[in-house]
């Protein structure tokens, strides 16, 4: 199958560690405008993640995890010839 590119891999590895920054910046936004001044928040929260520092965090650790999966994954497709090798000679 023709994608248009020479590295299907590194285009989706970027569009998925885009997809992941997006979500990302709206979890920081949303932890910012629901806790930035006096306000409490509707619902049922966790409570550590009851203020806007903790949403910085918690945006934080996705990014930083979201962006770690994408890059395993591409290193993994990249690499589905070696794995298979390893896998026919350990078996």
């Amino acid at each position: 199958m023709d994608c248009g590119t020479s590295n299907p891999n590194l285009v989706g590895c970027l569009a998925a560690a885009t997809l992941v920054l997006i979500a990302s910046l709206c979890l920081s936004a949303y932890g910012t405008v629901t806790f930035g001044g006096s306000k409490t928040a509707v619902g049922e929260l966790p409570k550590n993640l009851q203020t806007a520092e903790a949403w910085s965090l918690f945006s934080g650790g996705f990014c930083v995890g979201g962006i770690g999966g994408t890059i395993f994954a591409y290193l993994i497709l990249n690499n589905l010839d070696v794995l298979r090798q390893s896998i026919q000679f350990l078996g």
